[in-house]
């Protein structure tokens, strides 16, 4: 995108940023949402249930969290603090790698019954 076109609407960064977090958010949602599916078709254990949920309530978070500069924007326009910081970014790495391993191991643990 070129300096111009960002001259021309300096709000369409916020809001490419917030639709990013939205999907991010949504695909948490959603592989919480499948672990919980796999839990109770597959008779898995306890944990199964709790990190399911423990996603679906970080999928409503991690949105919140993103999304606010955009419902604020004219105090994040006049003094562009309220973008999430580096320790933020750094949560949902974590997130996200956990994730990755629970649901992982979750898949062989049904391919295997």
């Amino acid at each position: 995108m070129s300096p111009a076109d960002e001259a021309e609407d300096p709000g369409k960064a916020l809001e490419r940023t917030t639709l990013a977090w939205t999907r991010s958010g949504l695909s948490l949602a959603a592989i919480g949402a499948l672990i919980l599916r796999a839990a109770a078709l597959s008779h898995l254990t306890f944990l199964s249930y709790v990190v399911g949920t423990l996603l679906v309530i970080a999928a409503v978070l991690l949105w919140a969290q993103g999304s606010r500069p955009y419902r604020t924007r004219e105090a994040w326009q006049r003094d562009r603090t309220l973008l999430p910081d580096a320790s933020t970014l750094r949560i949902v790495a974590v997130i996200t790698f956990a994730v990755a391993v629970y649901a992982l191991v979750l898949t062989i643990v049904i391919v295997i019954e």
